[in-house]
């Protein structure tokens, strides 16, 4: 018996692979051209390359970063290769700004011109994120978790050191009341304060009652016990062979332990408080004063106190890491150990390369001032390289990279779930607002009215053209058969676009040409603008 052929209606059980349901190629490729040229355009009339280069492609690469954070595919590499991205990008788009602003408060460029990097910043972002539809908020939070993660070790490493450097700085000796009361060096202070609280909790030697370390000592060893309790087979091991007798005295004790860590809390917090007061304990009546410090004055009670509660919790914590490491699935991994190796990288290049990276930035910063604040930010510089280091500051400056791309994606994670912005289709949509805007305010910069008008419709097409290609990406599929309809759609698109706006501009040359309206030009050409622009939506809808 040999098997039948399968009609047309019949289906198989292999589906299409997910890289079926993204936004189909030829909207991506509409997507991408046209921001590329008209960005390209638009750069090229207002002069702005140097601002928009480094600015649109940092954002290009954070778009990258983010679909690299979600892919499923080599995803310990992709998140690694997306955590490397966030350096040079952040980068990139700090300097174009940086740039832009610089010129703008040096007189050399006017106000719009930051208006046009910062849209086309945009659009560049966006193009970048249509490619695989990456604006959605599960996208995004794999994106902002690993830009928390990778800006880790170059904060950990950047805080202690900037601290230490303030310590050695501002004081020759440092002491704290009670527990380094006699002031130490600097270098010596770590280490006399880990001696001050050991000596606090076991030892005390301060006057007045001793009631604040008993009752902290006191609190980490029910803390230690329960921690014990809670995370190891105790009954198993009280009674192998009638675990269920043992349960039944450690779940009452276990539920006593859980009373005493919540009022053990709520005790400590008041001694705590009657410890800072002047004469506090005063407030206590003798008849609980008296017996409760004679037992806190037991050291020997203190020791074995501390020492079973610091035991339980590490033997908790011991526990609870082993069944983690066992428990964990391999995707749990790849979440944060490549943007910790990636992170731990930035640290290393930072304390090999902190001298020349310094020495270029300064340069650049410095070529880029107006001279009347050059000088004042090189006496600056200098004198905070000389107080932190060099390879401090460049540690903070990478920490601070960092976090400015893990804000980037908190805003907009939150925009999307606050739904200012829907994840569908998303990336065209910021793409084609950027460049609407650029071409809107690009003509105060010294663009022309055709490339202004080409720079709007270009803009509303664009983000025409992705949505129309996400929806028949996730309705049909890229396999199947969309590129006549999608030909259709665009040309349909270009031609409304362009009588819009022949429409807008003959509108308001027609307007101009009365005499009442006279000396009004521009805002009757803004308003023929938006009068074709409403036109031009509508005949979208």
């Amino acid at each position: 018996m040999t098997d039948s052929p399968l009609s047309d209606l019949e289906t198989t059980d292999a589906a299409p692979p997910a890289s079926n349901w993204r936004p189909t190629a030829l909207s991506i490729a509409v997507v991408l051209c046209c921001t590329a040229i008209l960005g390209g355009l638009l750069t090229g009339a207002t002069q702005l390359w140097n601002a928009v280069l480094p600015a649109a492609g940092g954002a290009a690469l954070l778009a990258g970063a983010i679909s690299l954070a979600a892919a499923t595919a080599y995803r310990p590499l992709s998140r690694f290769v997306a955590a490397c991205l966030l350096l040079p990008a952040s980068a990139g788009v700090v300097a174009g700004l940086g740039y832009v602003f610089a010129k703008q408060l040096g007189g050399t460029y006017p106000v719009g011109s930051v208006f046009v990097v910062v849209s086309l910043t945009a659009a560049g972002f966006g193009a970048a994120a249509a490619v695989r539809d990456t604006l959605e908020s599960d996208a995004l939070e794999s994106a902002l978790a690993l830009a928390t993660v990778a800006s880790i070790p170059p904060t950990f490493a950047f805080v202690p050191l900037a601290i230490v450097r303030v310590f050695e700085e501002f004081s020759a000796t440092l002491y704290v009341p009670v527990l380094v009361p006699d002031p130490v060096p600097a270098a010596a202070f770590p280490g006399a304060l880990v001696g001050g609280v050991l000596r606090f909790l076991v030892a005390p030697a301060h006057e007045g009652p001793h009631l604040f370390s008993f009752a902290l000592v006191c609190y980490l060893a029910v803390i230690g016990l329960e921690t014990v309790l809670r995370t190891y087979p105790v009954a198993d091991l009280v009674r192998p062979n009638n675990p269920e007798a043992a349960d039944r005295v450690l779940d009452p004790l276990k539920r006593g332990l859980t009373a005493a860590t919540t009022l053990g809390t709520l005790v400590v917090f008041i001694l705590g408080i009657l410890f800072i007061a002047p004469r506090g304990f005063e407030m206590l009546p003798a008849t609980i004063l008296d017996p409760v410090t004679t037992l806190a004055g037991v050291d020997i009670l203190r020791v074995v106190l501390f020492l079973g509660g610091v035991v339980g919790i590490l033997l908790g914590i011991g526990s609870w890491g082993l069944r983690r490491f066992y428990d964990v699935s391999k995707d749990e991994l790849g979440t944060s150990t490549p943007s910790l190796v990636a992170g731990s990288a930035v640290v290393i290049g930072a304390f090999t390369l902190h001298e020349p990276v310094l020495a270029a930035l300064l340069d650049a910063v410095l070529d880029v001032l107006p001279a009347a604040y050059a000088g004042d930010v090189q006496t600056q510089a200098d004198a905070v390289m000389a107080f932190y280091g060099s390879e401090v500051v460049v540690l903070g400056l990478c920490a601070g990279l960092l976090f400015v791309a893990a804000v980037a994606f908190a805003v907009l994670y939150g925009v999307v779930n606050i739904g200012v912005m829907t994840d569908r289709a998303a990336g065209a949509a910021v793409a084609g607002a950027g460049l609407f805007v650029a071409s809107a305010v690009a003509a105060t910069v010294g663009a022309g009215t055709t490339l202004v008008l080409a720079g709007l419709v270009g803009g509303l097409t664009v983000r025409d053209a992705g949505t129309h290609g996400v929806t028949l990406g996730h309705e049909i599929g890229r396999l199947g058969e969309t590129r006549r309809a999608e030909l259709v759609h665009l040309a349909v698109t270009a031609v409304v676009g362009v009588v819009a706006a022949i429409a807008a501009v003959g509108l308001a040359d027609f307007l101009g040409r009365i005499p009442a309206l006279d000396g009004s030009g521009l805002s009757l050409a803004l308003g023929g603008a938006v009068l074709g622009v409403l036109f031009f939506v509508v005949a979208l809808r």
